[in-house]
């Protein structure tokens, strides 16, 4: 058994023949979150490239409300799949929880550029626009509900593409933290460039707020 292989939908004809995150997959649809993280634990210890036991043991924790764990093991199994849908939808959810919706559209656009369909998720994903809230309604998981509010002042990510989501969202402070914590101990003439352009829209809107209240 090839331990790339990546599993989605728990497979019966897999778990039988003994693959672990198989069996843990069956674990995490009884909600027996647990174990299904222990048996991808025992797995991963000697196959840590394991994409399929890295997102079991992603939604058992996140399903068992240890979210930054979950988090954490989204972001490292978009590293071994870059374009992986269920990574990608699921860091959506907790951008989107956390009131930082800028971000987690970017997440959700990428699933839609990448599965227009959702024909490879086992969770289609769709988008409903209210005058106050914004839902986004996932198909056997709870719904995530969060009124309208300003984004965290706290970036999830600091990475350029981060900073460059926050910049054209309209985020200018977001993205100059970014920026600017990307410049910390290094120097990149790009990210400066970027990093002064956006301290400099910045320092224009507060002159014109000032303008328009004298």
């Amino acid at each position: 058994m090839d331990e790339n292989t990546v599993i989605v939908n728990c497979d019966d004809t897999l778990a039988r023949k003994g693959y672990p995150p198989a069996i843990a997959c069956n674990a995490f649809a009884k909600g027996e979150y647990a174990k299904a993280v222990d048996l991808c634990l025992q797995y991963m210890e000697k196959h840590p490239d394991s994409l399929s036991a890295r997102l079991i043991m992603a939604r058992s924790l996140y399903h068992a409300g240890e979210i930054d764990r979950a988090r954490d093991h989204f972001q490292k199994a978009l590293k071994l799949d870059a374009n992986n849908l269920v990574a990608l939808k699921y860091l959506g959810d907790i951008l989107f929880a956390d009131g930082q919706e800028a971000m987690a559209m970017s997440y959700y656009r990428r699933v839609f550029e990448l599965d227009p369909h959702n024909t490879g998720m086992s969770c289609p994903v769709s988008r409903i626009e209210e005058s106050r809230t914004r839902r986004v309604i996932l198909k056997g998981l709870p719904e995530t509900i969060k009124p309208d509010k300003k984004p965290m002042r706290e970036p999830a990510f600091v990475t350029e593409t981060v900073g460059d989501i926050y910049r054209d969202q309209g985020y200018l402070e977001l993205a100059g933290e970014v920026y600017r914590r990307l410049l910390t101990g290094s120097e990149n003439n790009r990210i400066a460039t970027k990093l002064r352009e956006v301290e400099a829209t910045l320092t224009e809107k507060e002159k014109k707020h000032e303008g328009s209240h004298r």
